[in-house]
């Protein structure tokens, strides 16, 4: 199992290695603390986790309706039970991980979709203020002109 957790992060690297992109979200992951301390300790650190809280019975609701149009074999009762519980126990403690470090941006995952996203997950991803101190000729003009374009200042 170790191998290929760490066959997972070597398939993450090259892809952004090889990516245009300097911005990343990577869904579902990590699942596991080990996990975490590996990618990050090979690839670089997250910025923050986006954690979406949702109750176990909405999720199951959420699930089970899916199941009724996806075909997944995992859409079933006792198998949506292990992953709750598989869930509980090694992805949870990766956001509390996290969270001792300042960097979870929880967002509570009921209501409409449309709502969730427009108001509670966009303005996670808004640019915030920074403030660039320097002194004149330090070049601090040039490198806001660089994050500006780079990073969508």
């Amino acid at each position: 199992m170790q191998g290929m957790r760490y066959g997972a992060i070597a398939l993450l690297e090259k892809a952004m290695k090889k990516s245009a992109s300097k911005k990343f979200l990577i869904d579902g992951y990590p699942r596991e603390l080990s996990q975490a301390f590996a990618f990050e300790q090979t690839v670089g650190q997250c910025d923050f986790v986006l954690y979406f809280d949702c109750p176990e019975e909405e999720m199951r609701k959420r699930l089970l309706a899916r199941a009724e149009t996806s075909g997944r074999a995992d859409d079933n009762a006792e198998t949506i039970i292990k992953r709750f519980h598989t869930f509980r126990e090694r992805s949870v403690p990766v956001v509390d991980f996290y969270k001792t470090l300042g960097k979870v941006r929880e967002i509570s995952a009921v209501g409409d979709p449309d709502d969730i996203f427009n108001n509670r997950v966009s303005p996670c991803f808004d640019p915030e203020v920074v403030f660039v101190v320097g002194g004149p000729g330090s070049g601090k003009g040039t490198v806001c002109g660089k994050l500006a374009s780079e990073f969508g200042y």
